[in-house]
This record gives C-alpha cells, sequence and structure tokens, in this order.
C-alpha cells in the first residue's frame, strides 16, 4: 500500500474487513526465500512494517562517482 502498511483480507462472520499484518525478521527472510523480493529495491523492516526503498537512480550514481 502507498502508505507503508500491508494489510490482509480476511473473512468474519460473513462480513469481509482488512486488518493490518506485522512481519517479523524471520517471516520477512522467509519471504526472501521464496522470492517474494524480484526488483532491486531494498527492503526493510520498521517495527514489523516492510519499507521499500526503490534503487538507486542516475543521479544517485554521478554524485557518487564525483565523491
Amino acid at each position: 500500500m502507498a502508505d507503508g502498511r500491508t494489510q490482509i483480507l480476511y473473512e468474519a462472520s460473513g462480513r469481509r474487513s482488512y486488518q493490518e499484518k506485522r512481519f517479523t525478521v524471520h517471516e520477512l527472510f522467509v519471504l526472501g526465500e521464496k522470492g517474494f523480493f524480484q526488483d532491486d529495491s531494498s527492503y526493510e523492516l520498521w517495527d514489523g512494517k516492510t519499507i521499500t526503498t526503490p534503487p538507486p537512480g542516475n543521479h544517485h550514481g554521478h554524485v557518487e562517482g564525483k565523491l
């Protein structure tokens, strides 16, 4: 989701609703081993939430080269 929260859909008593799911470090590693993270983004775990950082762009590489 855009706000960084992971939500899962569940059905209880005939009602459909969303509930936030917080991950453990172990669960994050299992997802990685199963190939869930196939892109070049960097993933971090903050308070049970996955935070995605896109790969560095051209500007980043240019500044890094100048340093």
